[in-house]
């Protein structure tokens, strides 16, 4: 994404105070993109289920040219040359640091040879032996050799420009390919990890012409520049015995400074999940819970997590097996039926209904605490494919519109329900006639102790203790979760007549929770949404400006 006009932000008082209107044309840029497919993203793994695993964790094809291990490369680079601040900088602060990119990139070694648009690439294999990518085709199969699939961070998805899914394979360290059959192209590539250097150079006919790909590719160097973890953000809890089991994953865990702490759960208070606050210019705060899929031995500390927090609203971005994996314990009952947790805590599903696309599912739970229930809306998307990023975004920014008018709806139901706690005390008219600046609230049964005061407070805070968290889930709990968050507060942030910064988003979040937005895949295809969601935006302005010409 690039900025309009002078390059600021919006964090003056004029865009402070535009935040009732509707967007603009001038509050969003376009986004430059390629029409390339995406590569996975998908969190896989072998282990037991008993056991957590690496979400980085990746698995070969049938002809996959690397080692089936994990990983998660641990990347310290920053936006600036000091330390990150703890705490979620503001997207409209007016200090947007450059993210400095070395004058030299080692992994490209040739530019667009002259006069024509090949490009070579050095790869060396990583200290798994991969170099990430597949390959099909062949003198064999009558079809020429194309890369097939790029896995996220290995070295064929970081190296610049990288390796991309349909780029045709014409040599191989120099040698042609043209006639070899398939299995002799596998070969080539894998007798290359067993030279001394484990080089690799690519020569390939790229999809689309070089220059466009040269001129794209800084806008996601940015987004993979970006620390996955904040390096200052301690992560103890997580990594003790008796909470390791609690983990789907072995390598994604919760920071401890905003890790969710259980308060009744008969295991301890310990659960994969953050709090993650996106704050909206104009004194709006979207809080949400970024977890992971629950486990069979998790699914009564996920719902006592939902009581504790005053939850209505649930998201889930998974559905429970994937590709022959299960991603996600199915935590609720079947409609009719009600499951069980503990001592008068339960859960039972009142309906289900899936979409006329069979793209979502909509379902109505009932959670009971002894004497004590709530409604609970869940939310389930299903067409995220699994090995990749859906190819269209408009349908997953329909999702991620039904779930914000989920949330506003639920969002006043709750301030109903607070309202009816509490009753508004007149003050005594000043000697002017007038009434006090602020009302006193205070619980509507109540009587005071005598030896309490009533707590003075305003109509805006009671309505504000009323802003319980939307509990959004995928697998990891970082990937898709932080998808669905950056979409929900970049269309938040247009509503407001705000620019949108995604880079800034996924920092924000992942100074909440490590690895928000799993990889640049992710990133592009959210950045997909959001053009999509200003170009909407915009004919539909156009539309309204037509009807108003005489």
């Amino acid at each position: 994404l690039q900025r309009n006009g002078n390059g600021t932000n919006g964090g003056g008082s004029d865009s402070a105070n535009s935040h009732n209107g509707k967007p603009s044309a001038s509050t969003i840029l376009t986004i430059t993109k390629t029409s390339r497919p995406h590569d996975t993203s998908k969190v896989t793994s072998k282990q037991a289920d008993t056991m957590p695993r690496k979400a980085w964790e990746q698995h070969s094809d049938e002809y996959d040219i690397q080692l089936d291990v994990g990983f998660i490369e641990q990347c310290t680079r920053r936006f600036d040359s000091g330390t990150p601040s703890p705490m979620p900088p503001a997207y409209s602060s007016g200090q947007h640091s450059p993210l400095l990119l070395p004058t030299t990139i080692a992994d490209a070694v040739g530019q667009p040879e002259s006069g024509s648009d090949l490009i070579t690439m050095r790869l060396l294999a990583d200290e798994q032996g991969r170099y990430g990518f597949n390959v099909k085709g062949g003198i064999d199969l009558s079809l020429p050799v194309q890369v097939s699939k790029v896995v996220p961070n290995t070295p064929a998805d970081r190296c610049t420009p990288r390796v991309c899914e349909g780029d045709e394979v014409l040599m191989i360290n120099g040698r042609d390919v043209h006639g070899l059959r398939h299995e002799q192209v596998v070969a080539m590539i894998r007798d290359c990890r067993h030279q001394s250097s484990g080089e690799l150079l690519l020569t390939v006919r790229p999809k689309r012409s070089a220059p466009l790909l040269f001129e794209e590719e800084p806008l996601y160097q940015y987004y993979e520049l970006m620390y996955r973890k904040h390096p200052d953000l301690a992560i103890t809890e997580a990594r003790k015995p008796a909470n390791a089991p609690k983990n789907r994953y072995r390598d994604i865990s919760p920071y401890d400074c905003t890790r969710v702490s259980l308060v009744n759960s008969l295991t301890g208070d310990y659960i994969n999940a953050n709090y993650v606050n996106m704050e909206i210019p104009g004194g709006v705060v979207n809080r949400y819970i970024a977890t992971q899929g629950p486990l069979a031995s998790t699914t009564t500390d996920f719902w006592r997590m939902v009581q504790q927090e005053s939850s209505h609203l649930l998201v889930m971005l998974t559905t429970v097996m994937e590709a022959g994996r299960q991603k996600c314990h199915q935590y609720w009952p079947v409609t009719g039926d009600e499951l069980q947790l503990g001592d008068g805590f339960s859960v039972r599903c009142l309906s289900e209904k899936p979409d006329e696309t069979g793209s979502f599912v909509f379902r109505e739970f009932v959670l009971r605490d002894k004497h004590e229930q709530r409604h609970i809306h869940h939310m389930q998307y299903l067409a995220w494919p699994d090995h990749c990023v859906p190819s269209d975004p408009n349908l997953f920014l329909e999702f991620t519109e039904r779930v914000r008018a989920a949330r506003n709806r639920t969002l006043l139901q709750e301030i109903e329900e607070s309202l009816k706690q509490v009753r508004l005390l007149d003050a005594d008219a000043d000697d002017n006639g007038g009434l006090m600046s602020e009302r006193k609230c205070a619980a509507s049964n109540g009587a005071t102790p005598e030896d309490e005061t009533p707590v003075s407070t305003s109509v805006h805070q009671c309505i504000s203790a009323a802003n319980p968290p939307v509990i959004v889930h995928c697998s990891a709990g970082i990937g898709r979760t932080g998808v669905l968050i950056l979409m929900d507060t970049a269309l938040a942030l247009m509503e407001a007549r705000e620019p949108v910064y995604p880079l800034d988003i996924v920092r924000t979040m992942r100074d909440q929770r490590a690895c928000m937005v799993q990889n640049v895949s992710q990133y592009r295809f959210v950045c997909e949404c959001i053009c999509a969601a200003y170009m909407k935006i915009s004919r539909s302005s156009a539309a309204i400006n037509d009807d108003d010409d005489p």
